[in-house]
Order: C-alpha cells, then structure tokens, then sequence
C-alpha cells in the first residue's frame, strides 16, 4: 500500500483509497455485493459477476528473527518442530496443511499464537523466539525492515495465486481500469 499511496500522491492526488478487511472466503462475495471496487486475493472462488486475473504464484518460507533464534541452514525438520509458531488463519483454526504434513511422519510443532492477519508478526518474532510460515511475498520485505532470516519450509507446502478481482459490470469504468492497471503494474515490479 505504501508503494501504490506514493503513485497515487504523484499522479491522482484527489484520491482516497480506502482499505477493507476481508479473507479469501468473503472476497468474490464482497465484488458482487459492491463493497469493494478491486480486491488483491489469494482465493480461488470465482463467480460469473467478478472478474479475476491471476497475476504471480507463489509459495510459503518460514522466517525468524536471527537475534532470537540461531538456526543453521537448511532449515530441518527438528529445528522446524523445536520452535513455538505463529500461525496465520482466517478462520481462527491453529492447525493448517503443514500440521497435516507434519502428522504423515509422526512429528508436531506448538502453535502458539494464532490471528487472521499477518501485522502483528514481526513484532513477535523481533521478541520471542518463535517461527512463523508466511507467503514469500512478505518475506524480503520483512527481512529488510527487521533483519530476519527466512528458508524454505521443511515439509510440503501449497503454492497460491495472487489476484486481482473486480466486478464485471463495472470494469470498464475508467476509475476502475486505471486502477486495475496500476494495481497490475506495481505487482509485477515488485514480484519481478
């Protein structure tokens, strides 16, 4: 958002984005109901009404903060299941398909802290020695603003899209083209 703030103070200074919490369960709900003009999601609900473009997959690495934890890598599987987790879910469950995972040969970690936003992770990770598994989208931000250290996870994760929705009857407005477009262009520089 910083990123996309600072094309729209240069170019379009008149507008105000406004951003809404939302989840990849309500998203394609949320375009049809016009709550929201665009969405940026990791769903794959689709529906006549919203258009979607898929514009970047990604995967999922677990990061710690290096002053909390000494880890040699490749991270292992030990240390992955040593170490308390911060867990992100939607839903509020603290188990997700790396629990799954994990269970196929017998072994656990402890979440310990569960939220349906990732905000308040690098907080924790800066004060406790703690290890948490994120979309590598977030990763080399993270590890630039708060030297953490990151790898891949040590159990089979899935990968995901990141999406642009919108609302078919609408997309030809200009206000949402354009900000559809810029949307697309800043994602691919910053995914490049």
């Amino acid at each position: 958002m910083a990123d996309l703030l600072e094309i729209l103070s240069a170019e379009a200074p008149g507008i105000t984005i406004t951003v809404l919490a939302s989840d990849s369960y309500k998203d394609v709900q949320m375009i049809k109901d016009d709550i929201a003009d665009v969405i940026i999601s990791v769903g794959k609900d689709v529906a006549q009404e919203a258009g979607r473009e898929n514009l970047v997959q990604f995967g999922f690495k677990t990061v710690w903060d290096r002053n909390q934890i000494k880890i040699k890598k490749p991270l292992s599987i030990e240390d992955f299941i040593k170490y308390d987790h911060l867990l992100v879910s939607y839903r509020g469950a603290n188990q997700s398909l790396i629990d799954s995972q994990l269970a196929l040969s017998d072994r656990k970690r402890t979440v310990k802290y569960v939220t349906p936003n990732f905000a308040s992770q690098p907080l924790i990770l800066s004060r406790l020695p703690v290890l948490t598994t994120v979309p590598e989208g977030l990763v080399d931000v993270w590890c630039k603003l708060y030297n953490f250290d990151f790898d891949d996870v040590p159990v089979e994760t899935s990968k995901y899209h990141l999406s642009l929705l919108w609302n078919n009857r609408r997309e030809r407005e200009p206000a949402i083209e354009w900000i559809l477009h810029k949307l697309k262009a800043l994602i691919a520089d910053k995914t490049r």
